[in-house]
């Protein structure tokens, strides 16, 4: 077992890492949704939203009274 650990331990720490940037990047994501913050860094429609494919998403409708 150790020959395997000393042999494979850089391919463990890489795969370690990998998953700790996923787990990081999925929990990003999760927050800016849940503080409703848009999922892309800049919107390109410039506020007219009208031919967006995201329309709605960046700048949602303001909640009517």
């Amino acid at each position: 077992m150790m020959n395997w650990l000393e042999t494979n331990w850089i391919n463990i720490v890489l795969i370690v890492l990998l998953a700790l940037m996923v787990f990081f990047m999925v929990r990003s994501l999760i927050r800016a949704k849940k503080a409703g913050r848009s999922l892309c860094s800049s919107c390109s429609c410039g506020g007219a939203c009208g031919g967006c494919p995201l329309a709605g998403k960046c700048h949602p409708a303001a909640p009517k009274d």
